[in-house]
């Protein structure tokens, strides 16, 4: 959520976005999104290509931790148990975002 908040319901289960929060989404996960007022402002990264890759994840060895294997069993076509991911606002996840945006 880069600008204001959002409501949304991901799951079955009520989402409150608040400006800086980060939600990740596997694919075929059901939501909706409650109508933004005027001064929100909400990005939505969709990544049509399962191929992600896995360097610098791989390099850093990180295999083992909870983001990489969620991402991991999206790329090949596994069953994630949790089909979301709700990130509190974090400055590196910011930092990250602001540079793909920018």
């Amino acid at each position: 959520m880069l600008k204001g908040e959002c409501y949304e319901l991901v799951e079955g289960e009520p989402i409150h976005l608040k400006e800086g929060n980060v939600l990740t989404m596997d694919i075929c996960c059901h939501h909706s999104i409650v109508k933004l007022n005027k001064n929100d402002l909400m990005i939505n990264f969709i990544f049509n290509n399962r191929n992600i890759s896995f360097q610098f994840l791989d390099e850093t060895h990180k295999k083992d931790s909870f983001i990489y294997q969620y991402l991991f069993n999206i790329s090949m076509k596994n069953h994630n148990v949790q089909k979301f991911i709700f990130f509190p606002k974090n400055d590196d996840i910011n930092g990250t975002m602001d540079d793909i945006i920018n």
